[in-house]
């Protein structure tokens, strides 16, 4: 079992869409809090639409991510002009995410460059909808693997969700997952968590289980408290997160 995958920090940047329909501008898609995945960006059309995220300065990415998509078609790819345009390689299907109901896909790719495209080729989308949507999409210059692999089972339990009805929210839809995760560590490897907890209950961070399904990565928060027991010379340590949806 692969072991899951943090980032704690996110690269800004002003994201410009070929299309953004009235009360769901391209600004959405830039925003790492509360309701990402619902106060979402859309397009006006389905046929080819691109999203251009300009970080205004050559940044080195290690890794990116789109949360809250309606389609199954997304490529990435990278620039220094706007211009000429490099093809992220393995994109990987947009994926259902089977615990809380929402589409997204996770890249670990590096590149140094300005600009970042999302291009959403014609299609149509998985809701039936007329336009393309996107929750969120998170840029990161740096990654935090997990101390150790977490096995299963992992306590996981769904809350209600909301979902937007033209530029209001409304209870409905999809869910989003609370899990407690309880993994054996080494004393010298307790700091990791520690510093997960220490970002605070509100900041966001990218959680990504690591299992080969890129689906299963979640924008989270970290719960007040951390729990330990000693088993030997390891600790078992528990912390619980929260999706931030």
């Amino acid at each position: 079992m692969a072991k899951p995958i943090l980032a704690t920090s996110f690269v800004s940047f002003t994201p410009t869409a070929t299309t953004e329909a009235t009360d769901y501008p391209d600004d959405r898609v830039a925003v790492i809090s509360s309701h990402p995945l619902i106060r979402r960006w859309r397009s006006t059309v389905i046929t080819q639409t691109d999203m251009v995220c300009d970080m205004g300065a050559v940044t080195s990415v290690v890794a990116v991510a789109a949360l809250g998509l309606n389609m199954t078609n997304v490529q990435f790819a990278h620039s220094a002009d706007n211009i000429s345009y490099t093809t992220l390689s393995g994109t990987p299907t947009p994926g259902r995410d089977l615990l809380d109901g929402f589409r997204k896909v996770y890249l670990q790719r590096s590149f140094s460059n300005r600009y970042l495209r999302l291009r959403f080729p014609a299609q149509t989308p998985v809701d039936a909808a007329t336009y393309f949507s996107v929750g969120c999409i998170l840029i990161m210059t740096s990654l935090i693997t997990w101390p150790r692999d977490i096995p299963t089972p992992e306590g996981i339990s769904l809350q209600r969700n909301y979902l937007s009805s033209g530029n209001d929210i409304m209870p409905a839809g999809p869910f989003f997952i609370s899990q407690e995760i309880q993994t054996v560590l080494g004393l010298t490897e307790i700091s990791t968590l520690q510093n997960l907890m220490l970002l605070g209950a509100q900041t966001p961070f990218l959680y990504y289980r690591g299992w080969n399904d890129t689906s299963q990565i979640y924008i989270m928060r970290a719960n007040t408290g951390l729990q330990y027991q000693r088993f030997g010379v390891h600790w078992t340590a528990g912390v619980q997160l929260t999706e931030l949806v």
